[in-house]
């Protein structure tokens, strides 16, 4: 191999500085720096979408970026936000199905993309990096799912709190003991009112009634704190 150029020696020292490829040697750093294509982008530039057909991956080489999946309709949450050394769109390398994230740069920002063809014959002479990248994804997976429950369980928790307060200004009446509904709601009902499952319903109107937050008889719910609850609408 020839003398390599600066912008050369660049790539194989930012490949250098990612966990995947920390282990492997100058000529197998350049190896691989050869099969990588530059990709510069704007700020708040989507890389690509939720659901878009993927055969690449990426490393930042400068900038950064925010990693975002949609929920709910109109629901996007951030995951994680990755700085220059990071790489992201590894999965797809695996499957080459759709992306299940969104990536969108937050300042301007060059990346290094590398093509599944490129990436998978270079792991078949290199498996301590295949170990490596499963290491890598599976303790990703694992802090996703950590984020996705606890987002899930706050929305699941805001919605009905919303719902009930909603509820309560319609049909609600002023007890001593609180805001008495006075039409009863099934689980079902307040599920398909809240857009969320009726058994996480039960749920959590059993965790409100055990803090105190509303009682429930005979089918009717009343509200004995209701600006506690109304905190929890956001």
């Amino acid at each position: 191999m020839s003398m390599p150029n600066n912008d050369f020696l660049e790539k194989a020292s930012l490949l250098s500085s990612n966990p995947l490829f920390v282990d492997l040697d100058q000529e197998e750093l350049y190896r691989l720096a050869a099969a990588t294509n530059p990709l510069r982008l704007n700020g708040k530039q989507v890389v690509f979408n939720q659901g878009d057909p993927g055969d690449e991956m990426f490393l930042i080489a400068s900038g950064s970026v925010k990693v975002s999946v949609l929920i709910a309709e109109d629901e996007e949450v951030t995951l994680r936000e990755l700085e220059t050394g990071e790489a992201f769109g590894e999965i797809a390398l695996f499957d080459s199905r759709e992306r299940t994230a969104k990536v969108t740069t937050l300042e301007p920002t060059t990346l290094l993309g590398i093509k599944r063809p490129d990436f998978l014959r270079f792991l078949t002479t290199h498996p301590n990096v295949a170990i490596q990248l499963l290491t890598t994804l599976s303790r990703r997976l694992r802090s996703i799912n950590d984020l996705v429950i606890d987002t899930l369980s706050f929305n699941i928790g805001s919605r009905l709190a919303e719902t009930l307060h909603k509820i309560s200004r319609v049909y609600g009446r002023h007890t001593p003991k609180g805001v008495r509904i006075d039409t009863q709601f099934s689980d079902r009902e307040l599920g398909e009112i809240a857009g969320v499952p009726s058994e996480v319903v039960a749920a959590q109107l059993r965790h409100w009634r055990n803090e105190g937050i509303l009682t429930i008889a005979h089918g009717y719910i009343t509200i004995i704190k209701p600006d506690e609850l109304r905190h929890l609408v956001h």
